[in-house]
């Protein structure tokens, strides 16, 4: 039995660390080294600093996990948006077991995500971190297979993502880096539908 490969996520490519704990471990020097709850006083002060120590360990856990972003899910999400390749998808539903070959040119993809984690102390918030997410993927070459409605197949000359991560507006990371757009996209056997649900279901 063939085990299916893990996906490509933003974690993954723009972290430096091995994954696991490791990126964990990353995040929360960084979020030290950057100052990020600096200010922020809990308990006695001979305290505070440990304090903060373990909150950024919870923060650093916390973002680790919001980063698990599939590059492929991204992908699609603004593919599915590109008129060429759903007027293709309309029109190979509309013959089925007609195929299309669509050539895309250089093109971006962009994602922006926001998220905010509250401290609480004895039932109050006494701090919002304000996390931001911004990536960019970029293409170049693409050629895209359109079976029945489906994306089948892709063939790509270059592909690249530009990811930045930032907390209370300190940059955590900062990364360029070329990937496989072939691994990121897992178009199975039958490929993946580029239209509505209700839309492939009335061929």
């Amino acid at each position: 039995m063939t085990t299916a490969p893990p996906p490509v996520t933003v974690r993954t490519l723009l972290l430096n660390a091995g994954g696991g704990t490791d990126d964990v471990t990353l995040l929360r020097e960084t979020l030290a080294e950057r100052g990020v709850l600096g200010r922020l006083m809990i308990g006695p002060a001979h305290l505070a600093e440990a304090v903060r120590g373990s909150l950024r360990t919870e923060l650093a856990d916390i973002i680790a996990g919001l980063l698990e972003l599939d590059i492929g899910d991204l992908i699609l999400a603004g593919w599915r948006k590109r008129i060429e390749l759903l007027e293709a998808a309309h029109r190979t539903i509309k013959t089925p077991g007609s195929r299309e070959l669509v050539p895309l040119a250089t093109h971006e993809t962009t994602a922006g995500h926001q998220a905010a984690v509250d401290i609480m102390v004895d039932g109050l918030a006494v701090h919002r971190v304000q996390l931001d997410l911004a990536v960019i993927i970029w293409f170049e070459g693409v050629l895209a297979v359109i079976l029945d409605g489906r994306l089948t197949r892709i063939r790509c000359a270059r592909s690249a993502m530009t990811a930045t991560l930032a907390a209370d507006g300190f940059q955590l990371a900062h990364r360029s880096r070329a990937f496989d757009l072939g691994a990121a996209i897992r178009l199975g056997r039958a490929g993946v539908p580029l239209l509505p649900r209700d839309s492939m279901a009335a061929r």
